[in-house]
Order: structure tokens, then C-alpha cells, then sequence
């Protein structure tokens, strides 16, 4: 189904598609397994690639509990093990701070080396 709308895109094959999918987490709470999701996920990329596509999709996780993100076999762990770029926005570990909100971590992976980037962020009242 990806597949054939992929070919039916205006300017095909000279484009390089991007699927986003707005939140892989969702399957999970409709009841399917993490592994299957990140199968999916996986069939996903094995589509898009020969044709230079890319798939961005968002994960919720609750960075309140860290056993359940830190467990290998979780849906974070199993996308994050098949992502070039992860991008993760938490609060705060300290608790409330007026001046910053969170922190933003960008993780890239290339040729087996991981480049960390970290920042924090602010809510900026109008």
C-alpha cells in the first residue's frame, strides 16, 4: 500500500519521499506488541529506502518511569536501534526550574559513532 502510493507521487521517481507517521506509541495502547510496532517500523524504512525516502515518527515514552524506556526490549529502545537521528525532549530531572523548562537531546548515529548534542529549553511567555 506504501509502496504503490510512493509511485503515484507527482514528480516520481526524481523525488525522495518522507512518510511521517504522527505517533508509532498509539499501536501499543490499541494492543500491539512493541516488537511488532517496531517491525512495522522497520518494513516501513525497507520501502522508502531504495528510493531515498525517509520516515520520521514521533514516540511517547514516560520519562518518569526510566526501568521502562531503559528495558531493551521497549518500543524506544527498538526504533531507537534503527534510527540514523533520535531526538528526545525531557523536563527537567530536578524538578521544576523557572528559568529552564527541559533539556532537548539530538543523538546521530554515523558510521557507528554516536554525536550528542544537548541544549535546554524555555517556555517564553507572551
Amino acid at each position: 500500500m506504501v509502496k504503490e502510493a510512493i509511485e503515484k507521487l507527482p514528480g516520481w521517481p526524481d523525488i525522495s519521499p518522507l512518510l511521517v507517521v504522527d505517533d508509532l506509541s498509539i499501536l501499543t495502547s490499541l494492543g500491539c506488541k512493541e516488537y511488532d510496532v517496531s517491525l512495522f517500523f522497520q518494513d516501513l524504512q525497507m520501502v522508502l529506502f531504495p528510493h531515498g525516502g525517509t520516515v520520521v515518527s514521533l514516540i511517547h515514552t514516560d520519562h518518569n518511569d526510566v526501568q521502562d524506556e531503559s528495558r531493551t526490549g521497549s518500543l524506544y529502545w527498538l526504533i531507537v536501534h534503527q534510527s540514523d537521528v533520535v531526538i528526545s525532549v525531557e523536563p527537567m530531572k530536578t524538578g521544576y526550574c523557572r528559568d529552564i523548562s527541559g533539556e532537548v537531546f539530538i543523538f546521530m548515529f554515523l558510521h557507528n559513532v554516536v554525536y550528542t548534542c544537548i541544549m535546554f529549553y524555555t517556555k517564553t511567555a507572551y
